[in-house]
Protein backbone atom coordinates (compact mmCIF):
# COMPACT_ATOMS: atom_id res chain seq x y z
CA UNK A 1 0.00 0.00 0.00
CA UNK A 2 1.13 3.04 -1.01
CA UNK A 3 2.30 6.09 1.43
CA UNK A 4 -0.70 8.29 0.77
CA UNK A 5 -2.90 5.64 1.44
CA UNK A 6 -1.97 5.28 4.46
CA UNK A 7 -1.94 8.91 5.72
CA UNK A 8 -4.97 9.02 4.26
CA UNK A 9 -6.32 6.11 6.16
CA UNK A 10 -4.58 7.66 9.52
CA UNK A 11 -6.29 10.99 8.54
CA UNK A 12 -10.12 9.37 8.80
CA UNK A 13 -9.47 7.20 11.62
CA UNK A 14 -8.65 10.74 13.55
CA UNK A 15 -11.47 12.18 11.69
CA UNK A 16 -13.65 9.29 13.33
CA UNK A 17 -12.21 9.28 16.61
CA UNK A 18 -13.06 12.96 17.02
CA UNK A 19 -16.07 13.23 15.81
CA UNK A 20 -17.39 10.02 16.72
CA UNK A 21 -20.72 9.60 15.02
CA UNK A 22 -21.41 13.03 13.37
CA UNK A 23 -18.12 12.38 11.12
CA UNK A 24 -18.96 8.57 10.19
CA UNK A 25 -22.95 9.62 9.18
CA UNK A 26 -20.64 12.76 7.26
CA UNK A 27 -18.84 10.29 5.14
CA UNK A 28 -21.80 7.80 4.35
CA UNK A 29 -23.31 10.18 3.33
CA UNK A 30 -20.40 11.93 0.75
CA UNK A 31 -20.87 8.97 -0.74
CA UNK A 32 -24.08 8.55 -1.29
CA UNK A 33 -25.42 9.02 -5.34
CA UNK A 34 -25.73 12.39 -6.08
CA UNK A 35 -28.93 12.34 -7.44
CA UNK A 36 -30.08 8.42 -6.48
CA UNK A 37 -32.46 7.63 -9.05
CA UNK A 38 -31.44 9.74 -12.22
CA UNK A 39 -31.75 8.27 -15.53
CA UNK A 40 -28.69 9.94 -16.54
CA UNK A 41 -25.46 8.59 -18.22
CA UNK A 42 -23.00 10.90 -18.77
CA UNK A 43 -19.78 10.09 -20.66
CA UNK A 44 -16.69 11.03 -19.01
CA UNK A 45 -12.92 11.34 -21.19
CA UNK A 46 -9.79 10.36 -19.02
CA UNK A 47 -7.29 11.96 -21.32
CA UNK A 48 -3.54 10.88 -20.91
CA UNK A 49 -1.77 10.60 -18.55
CA UNK A 50 -4.68 9.90 -16.57
CA UNK A 51 -4.30 11.89 -13.15
CA UNK A 52 -6.16 11.93 -10.01
CA UNK A 53 -6.16 15.33 -11.23
CA UNK A 54 -7.60 14.32 -14.24
CA UNK A 55 -10.30 12.32 -12.90
CA UNK A 56 -11.69 14.36 -10.25
CA UNK A 57 -11.71 17.54 -12.71
CA UNK A 58 -13.82 15.23 -15.52
CA UNK A 59 -16.20 13.33 -12.89
CA UNK A 60 -17.24 16.99 -10.92
CA UNK A 61 -17.36 18.53 -14.11
CA UNK A 62 -19.77 15.79 -15.02
CA UNK A 63 -22.13 16.72 -11.85
CA UNK A 64 -21.71 12.80 -10.64
CA UNK A 65 -20.14 13.53 -6.82
CA UNK A 66 -22.11 14.33 -4.02
CA UNK A 67 -19.32 15.16 -2.34
CA UNK A 68 -15.63 15.49 -4.37
CA UNK A 69 -13.65 15.29 -0.87
CA UNK A 70 -15.26 12.40 0.20
CA UNK A 71 -15.03 10.36 -3.05
CA UNK A 72 -11.54 11.49 -3.46
CA UNK A 73 -10.59 9.79 -0.10
CA UNK A 74 -12.44 7.20 -0.76
CA UNK A 75 -11.06 6.47 -4.23
CA UNK A 76 -7.42 6.51 -2.77
CA UNK A 77 -7.46 4.53 0.29
CA UNK A 78 -9.50 1.81 -3.35
CA UNK A 79 -6.21 2.81 -4.64
CA UNK A 80 -8.13 3.82 -8.08
CA UNK A 81 -6.06 6.72 -9.08
CA UNK A 82 -3.09 4.25 -8.99
CA UNK A 83 -3.73 2.38 -11.91
CA UNK A 84 -6.21 5.08 -14.09
CA UNK A 85 -6.29 4.39 -18.15
CA UNK A 86 -6.86 6.85 -20.66
CA UNK A 87 -10.01 6.44 -22.49
CA UNK A 88 -14.04 6.81 -21.95
CA UNK A 89 -16.08 5.99 -19.00
CA UNK A 90 -19.99 6.09 -18.71
CA UNK A 91 -20.96 7.16 -15.11
CA UNK A 92 -24.11 8.59 -13.35
CA UNK A 93 -25.23 11.16 -10.68
CA UNK A 94 -27.44 7.83 -9.32
CA UNK A 95 -24.35 6.01 -9.03
CA UNK A 96 -22.56 6.01 -5.46
CA UNK A 97 -19.28 6.27 -4.99
CA UNK A 98 -18.18 2.40 -4.83
CA UNK A 99 -19.75 2.03 -8.05
CA UNK A 100 -18.07 4.99 -9.88
CA UNK A 101 -14.70 3.80 -8.31
CA UNK A 102 -16.08 0.30 -9.49
CA UNK A 103 -16.54 1.99 -13.53
CA UNK A 104 -12.85 3.61 -13.01
CA UNK A 105 -11.33 0.09 -11.71
CA UNK A 106 -12.81 -1.66 -15.04
CA UNK A 107 -11.14 0.34 -17.51
CA UNK A 108 -12.35 2.45 -20.50
CA UNK A 109 -15.63 0.90 -22.01
CA UNK A 110 -15.19 -1.04 -25.16
CA UNK A 111 -18.54 -0.48 -26.12
CA UNK A 112 -18.10 3.41 -26.31
CA UNK A 113 -17.14 3.76 -29.91
CA UNK A 114 -14.41 6.21 -30.03
CA UNK A 115 -14.49 9.13 -32.24
CA UNK A 116 -11.71 11.61 -32.54
CA UNK A 117 -12.26 15.34 -32.97
CA UNK A 118 -9.56 18.18 -32.97
CA UNK A 119 -10.33 22.15 -32.24
CA UNK A 120 -7.63 23.93 -33.30
CA UNK A 121 -6.46 26.89 -30.91
CA UNK A 122 -7.41 29.50 -31.48
CA UNK A 123 -10.97 28.64 -32.62
CA UNK A 124 -14.41 30.46 -31.87
CA UNK A 125 -17.26 28.57 -30.43
CA UNK A 126 -18.32 29.34 -33.68
CA UNK A 127 -15.76 27.56 -35.98
CA UNK A 128 -16.29 24.75 -32.92
CA UNK A 129 -19.60 24.39 -34.22
CA UNK A 130 -18.78 24.01 -37.40
CA UNK A 131 -16.40 21.69 -36.86
CA UNK A 132 -18.52 19.31 -35.11
CA UNK A 133 -21.04 19.75 -37.86
CA UNK A 134 -18.87 18.16 -41.01
CA UNK A 135 -16.67 15.52 -38.26
CA UNK A 136 -19.37 14.55 -36.19
CA UNK A 137 -23.18 13.51 -35.19
CA UNK A 138 -23.05 16.24 -32.53
CA UNK A 139 -25.34 19.03 -33.80
CA UNK A 140 -23.17 22.52 -34.14
CA UNK A 141 -26.60 24.72 -33.29
CA UNK A 142 -26.78 22.42 -29.68
CA UNK A 143 -23.48 23.25 -29.08
CA UNK A 144 -23.16 27.03 -30.12
CA UNK A 145 -26.50 27.44 -27.96
CA UNK A 146 -24.34 25.89 -24.60
CA UNK A 147 -21.41 27.34 -25.71
CA UNK A 148 -23.48 30.36 -25.60
CA UNK A 149 -25.40 30.03 -22.09
CA UNK A 150 -24.38 30.55 -18.86
CA UNK A 151 -25.41 26.64 -17.67
CA UNK A 152 -22.19 25.55 -16.74
CA UNK A 153 -19.46 25.89 -13.96
CA UNK A 154 -15.90 26.92 -15.06
CA UNK A 155 -14.12 24.98 -12.18
CA UNK A 156 -13.42 28.87 -10.87
CA UNK A 157 -17.05 30.56 -10.53
CA UNK A 158 -14.56 33.74 -9.85
CA UNK A 159 -13.04 33.85 -13.55
CA UNK A 160 -15.92 33.81 -15.88
CA UNK A 161 -18.02 37.16 -15.19
CA UNK A 162 -21.61 35.63 -14.51
CA UNK A 163 -23.85 35.83 -18.20
CA UNK A 164 -20.76 35.46 -20.04
CA UNK A 165 -20.64 32.59 -22.63
CA UNK A 166 -18.09 30.24 -22.51
CA UNK A 167 -15.91 31.92 -25.41
CA UNK A 168 -12.72 31.35 -23.90
CA UNK A 169 -13.16 28.48 -21.75
CA UNK A 170 -13.75 25.77 -24.15
CA UNK A 171 -10.06 24.11 -24.52
CA UNK A 172 -8.89 23.39 -28.11
CA UNK A 173 -7.87 20.03 -28.05
CA UNK A 174 -7.93 16.76 -28.92
CA UNK A 175 -10.98 14.39 -27.91
CA UNK A 176 -12.25 10.87 -27.97
CA UNK A 177 -15.65 10.98 -27.75
CA UNK A 178 -18.76 8.47 -28.51
CA UNK A 179 -21.60 8.05 -30.61
CA UNK A 180 -23.20 8.70 -26.88
CA UNK A 181 -21.29 11.62 -26.43
CA UNK A 182 -23.89 14.69 -26.74
CA UNK A 183 -23.63 18.29 -26.92
CA UNK A 184 -23.28 18.71 -23.08
CA UNK A 185 -21.45 15.87 -22.56
CA UNK A 186 -18.20 17.40 -25.33
CA UNK A 187 -19.16 21.07 -23.63
CA UNK A 188 -18.29 19.46 -20.10
CA UNK A 189 -15.02 17.54 -21.82
CA UNK A 190 -13.67 20.71 -22.70
CA UNK A 191 -14.79 23.09 -19.38
CA UNK A 192 -12.87 20.00 -18.03
CA UNK A 193 -9.39 20.12 -19.48
CA UNK A 194 -9.76 24.07 -19.30
CA UNK A 195 -9.62 23.67 -15.64
CA UNK A 196 -6.43 20.63 -15.64
CA UNK A 197 -4.46 22.41 -18.21
CA UNK A 198 -5.25 26.13 -18.51
CA UNK A 199 -6.60 27.15 -15.01
CA UNK A 200 -3.61 26.53 -12.94
CA UNK A 201 -1.72 29.35 -15.23
CA UNK A 202 -4.08 32.01 -15.56
CA UNK A 203 -3.03 34.45 -12.56
CA UNK A 204 -3.27 38.16 -12.27
CA UNK A 205 -0.31 39.89 -14.43
CA UNK A 206 0.93 43.52 -14.76
CA UNK A 207 -2.48 45.45 -13.37
CA UNK A 208 -5.15 42.93 -15.49
CA UNK A 209 -7.33 40.11 -13.65
CA UNK A 210 -7.19 36.57 -14.36
CA UNK A 211 -9.90 37.15 -17.17
CA UNK A 212 -8.33 40.16 -18.41
CA UNK A 213 -5.59 37.75 -19.14
CA UNK A 214 -8.07 34.99 -20.74
CA UNK A 215 -9.05 37.91 -23.30
CA UNK A 216 -5.33 39.16 -23.86
CA UNK A 217 -4.29 35.49 -24.79
CA UNK A 218 -7.26 34.88 -27.19
CA UNK A 219 -6.09 38.49 -28.79
CA UNK A 220 -2.58 37.01 -28.80
CA UNK A 221 -3.60 33.60 -30.31
CA UNK A 222 -5.54 35.47 -33.30
CA UNK A 223 -2.93 38.19 -34.13
CA UNK A 224 0.10 35.58 -34.01
CA UNK A 225 0.92 32.48 -36.65
CA UNK A 226 4.03 31.20 -35.35
CA UNK A 227 4.03 30.74 -30.90
CA UNK A 228 7.50 32.11 -31.05
CA UNK A 229 5.49 35.57 -31.45
CA UNK A 230 2.94 34.82 -28.95
CA UNK A 231 5.36 36.42 -26.13
CA UNK A 232 6.34 39.54 -28.08
CA UNK A 233 2.75 40.42 -28.95
CA UNK A 234 1.53 40.22 -25.44
CA UNK A 235 4.16 42.80 -25.00
CA UNK A 236 2.78 45.39 -27.59
CA UNK A 237 -0.48 45.33 -26.04
CA UNK A 238 0.92 45.42 -22.48
CA UNK A 239 2.69 48.56 -23.63
CA UNK A 240 0.04 49.84 -25.40
CA UNK A 241 -2.26 49.27 -22.57
CA UNK A 242 0.28 51.15 -20.14
CA UNK A 243 0.30 54.14 -22.64
CA UNK A 244 -3.23 54.21 -22.77
CA UNK A 245 -3.21 53.43 -26.84
CA UNK A 246 -5.78 51.52 -28.33
CA UNK A 247 -4.60 47.64 -28.76
CA UNK A 248 -6.01 48.08 -32.37
CA UNK A 249 -5.93 44.48 -33.25
CA UNK A 250 -7.99 43.71 -36.65
CA UNK A 251 -9.45 40.16 -35.17
CA UNK A 252 -11.14 42.19 -32.23
CA UNK A 253 -12.92 43.96 -34.88
CA UNK A 254 -13.63 40.82 -36.91
CA UNK A 255 -15.39 38.78 -33.80
CA UNK A 256 -17.17 41.84 -32.89
CA UNK A 257 -19.16 41.89 -35.99
CA UNK A 258 -19.44 38.49 -37.25
CA UNK A 259 -18.87 36.24 -33.36
CA UNK A 260 -15.86 34.21 -35.15
CA UNK A 261 -12.30 35.07 -36.96
CA UNK A 262 -10.71 33.94 -40.27
CA UNK A 263 -10.91 37.17 -42.00
CA UNK A 264 -9.41 40.28 -42.71
CA UNK A 265 -11.68 43.43 -42.01
CA UNK A 266 -12.65 45.76 -44.66
CA UNK A 267 -12.22 49.27 -44.29
CA UNK A 268 -15.62 50.24 -43.84
CA UNK A 269 -15.72 47.42 -40.80
CA UNK A 270 -13.22 49.56 -38.91
CA UNK A 271 -15.47 52.58 -38.80
CA UNK A 272 -18.26 50.01 -37.53
CA UNK A 273 -18.81 50.48 -33.60
CA UNK A 274 -18.86 47.58 -31.29
CA UNK A 275 -17.32 46.35 -27.93
CA UNK A 276 -14.64 44.59 -29.51
CA UNK A 277 -13.74 47.66 -31.76
CA UNK A 278 -9.85 48.05 -30.49
CA UNK A 279 -9.50 50.69 -32.64
CA UNK A 280 -12.29 52.86 -31.40
CA UNK A 281 -12.13 51.86 -27.97
CA UNK A 282 -9.27 51.73 -25.83
CA UNK A 283 -8.40 49.01 -23.70
CA UNK A 284 -9.77 45.46 -23.79
CA UNK A 285 -12.81 43.63 -25.13
CA UNK A 286 -15.35 42.41 -22.71
CA UNK A 287 -14.43 39.30 -23.36
CA UNK A 288 -12.41 37.01 -25.37
CA UNK A 289 -12.73 36.19 -28.86
CA UNK A 290 -11.78 32.71 -29.46
CA UNK A 291 -10.19 29.76 -27.16
CA UNK A 292 -6.86 29.82 -27.01
CA UNK A 293 -3.67 27.37 -26.19
CA UNK A 294 -1.22 27.14 -22.99
CA UNK A 295 1.18 28.48 -25.06
CA UNK A 296 -1.10 31.94 -25.67
CA UNK A 297 -2.25 32.01 -21.99
CA UNK A 298 1.69 31.65 -20.78
CA UNK A 299 2.68 34.96 -23.01
CA UNK A 300 -0.20 36.72 -21.92
CA UNK A 301 1.17 36.19 -18.10
CA UNK A 302 4.71 36.35 -18.80
CA UNK A 303 4.89 38.44 -21.48
CA UNK A 304 8.80 39.54 -23.19
CA UNK A 305 10.26 42.82 -21.73
CA UNK A 306 10.19 45.17 -24.83
CA UNK A 307 9.56 48.16 -26.02
CA UNK A 308 7.30 47.50 -28.79
CA UNK A 309 4.35 49.71 -29.32
CA UNK A 310 3.82 48.06 -33.00
CA UNK A 311 3.43 45.11 -35.18
CA UNK A 312 3.15 44.36 -38.70
CA UNK A 313 3.07 40.67 -40.62
CA UNK A 314 4.19 39.81 -43.49
CA UNK A 315 2.97 37.37 -46.39
CA UNK A 316 4.27 34.61 -44.56
CA UNK A 317 3.20 35.37 -41.27
CA UNK A 318 6.37 36.63 -39.97
CA UNK A 319 5.89 39.63 -37.54
CA UNK A 320 8.17 42.52 -37.61
CA UNK A 321 8.27 45.11 -34.10
CA UNK A 322 8.69 48.36 -33.89
CA UNK A 323 8.86 50.81 -31.03
CA UNK A 324 8.40 53.99 -32.72
CA UNK A 325 5.24 54.88 -35.50
CA UNK A 326 7.73 56.22 -37.90
CA UNK A 327 9.54 52.88 -37.55
CA UNK A 328 6.51 51.21 -37.80
CA UNK A 329 5.34 52.69 -40.98
CA UNK A 330 8.89 51.77 -42.87
CA UNK A 331 7.66 48.23 -42.11
CA UNK A 332 4.04 48.41 -43.13
CA UNK A 333 5.64 49.86 -46.82
CA UNK A 334 8.11 47.13 -46.36
CA UNK A 335 6.53 43.67 -45.73
CA UNK A 336 2.48 44.77 -45.87
CA UNK A 337 1.55 47.67 -48.13
CA UNK A 338 -1.71 47.74 -49.70
CA UNK A 339 -2.55 44.62 -48.02
CA UNK A 340 -2.50 46.03 -44.62
CA UNK A 341 -5.43 48.89 -43.63
CA UNK A 342 -4.89 49.11 -40.18
CA UNK A 343 -2.86 47.25 -37.16
CA UNK A 344 -0.90 47.85 -33.89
Amino acid sequence: MHRTRWIVIAVILVVLACGGGAAALAARSGLEPASPGSSRQQVISLTCPATEKVAMAALEQAHVLRSPAWFRIYATIRGTFSHLKCGLYSVSPAMGASEIVAVLDAGPSSSLASIRVTFPEGKTAVQMAGILDSSTHISGTQYLALARSDNFRTGDAALRPAGSSLEGFLFPDTYDISTATSASDLVTLQLAAFQHKAAPLLTPSHGLSAYQVLVLASIVQAEAQYTRDEPLIASVFYNRLAAGMPLQSDPTVVYGLTGSLGTEPTASQFQQDTPYNTYIHAGLPPTPIDNPGVLAIEAAVHPASTSYLYFVADPSGHVHYASTLAEHNVQVAQYCGSRCSGGA
